[in-house]
Parts: C-alpha cells; sequence; structure tokens
C-alpha cells in the first residue's frame, strides 16, 4: 500500500510541476510514464481497469465499506 501512495503522490507532484496543459494530459493519458524510476504504468491505464481501487482505494476503506464494495 506505500508503494501505491509513493507512486500515485510522484505522479501527482510531477503532473503539478509540468508547465504546460498538454505535458499534464501526457502523464496522464501515457500507458507508460517514467518518473526517473523506470517504465511505470499510467494513470489511464490504471485506472480504466481499477487496478488503482484493488491496489490502494479499498485497502485504506474500513473492512465493512469496503466487504461491502468488493461483493457490488
Amino acid at each position: 500500500m506505500m508503494y501505491c501512495l509513493e507512486f500515485y503522490l510522484a505522479v501527482y507532484k510531477a503532473i503539478q510541476d509540468t508547465p504546460t496543459v498538454a505535458e499534464k494530459r501526457t502523464y496522464i493519458k501515457s500507458t507508460h510514464i517514467n518518473l526517473g524510476f523506470g517504465s511505470l504504468p499510467g494513470l489511464w491505464h490504471d485506472f480504466f481497469r481499477d487496478e488503482s481501487l484493488n491496489k490502494f482505494v479499498y485497502k485504506i476503506l474500513d473492512d465493512q465499506a469496503r466487504n461491502v464494495l468488493l461483493l457490488s
């Protein structure tokens, strides 16, 4: 879970530090991005396949809410 948090925070910082809207879109829509420590899956791919939900979001919700979401 810490890896996911670090990844999303690093991507967020990279997007915020990017000067143009076109470059920001590139970070968001790319299938792979390089944050200086290797090629990683891009946000678009991650969110399109709901991987971020399974990797991070569901893990930080309380147990009762997570169980309801997993069953739906």
